[in-house]
């Protein structure tokens, strides 16, 4: 893994992953890569341009060489062609999608009234970073652990600094249900 979309307050930039290092992540089984190669075919990976770790605006000849714009293919956007932004993507799509499947609980709904009279329902879940895309990192974990993948191969990939960071967090996970 070399790179992230990260959001810098209102902005998103690329950013190295977590703790700042690239790291090899393990590859995909065959029948997610076919899967994922007949998705490309039919929805191409899109070229997006982001700063590079900064937003601001540089202020010298190195500081525009080191933040300036980068363009990666992205496989998954949002519905514009852009990066998708993690808190319209935990609302729109991932909570919805785990509510339907019965992971979580389903949103209460609100009803509200903008500034020129329209009413519109709005769905508010329970806040939990847990509840978030970020569960996919606390997913992976014991998924590899109990496929027998080793401690120190699996807290290498999720970018931690100690086996025990990963025991921990699975341990804790497991015993969330």
């Amino acid at each position: 893994m070399r790179r992230q979309t990260r959001k810098i307050g209102s902005k998103l930039v690329f950013a190295p992953p977590k703790g700042g290092r690239t790291r090899d992540v393990p590859p995909l089984p065959h029948h997610s890569a076919s899967r994922l190669r007949d998705h490309l075919a039919e929805f191409p990976a899109s070229e997006v341009t982001l700063p590079w770790v900064n937003p601001e605006i540089p202020d010298s000849g190195k500081e525009r060489r080191d933040w300036g714009p980068q363009t990666h293919r992205r496989v998954v956007t949002a519905a514009q062609g852009g990066p998708p932004r993690r808190d319209s993507w935990n609302v729109r799509e991932w909570k919805p999608a785990r509510a339907a499947a019965g992971v979580i609980a389903e949103p209460e709904k609100l009803e509200q009234v903008s500034s020129d009279g329209k009413k519109r329902t709005v769905r508010k879940y329970e806040e939990s970073r847990e509840h978030g895309f970020h569960a996919l990192r606390h997913t992976f974990a014991p998924v590899h652990l109990d496929a027998r993948e080793t401690p120190v191969a699996v807290s290498k990939w999720l970018g931690h600094a100690d086996p025990s960071i990963t025991l921990r967090i699975c341990a804790a996970h497991e015993a969330r249900g």
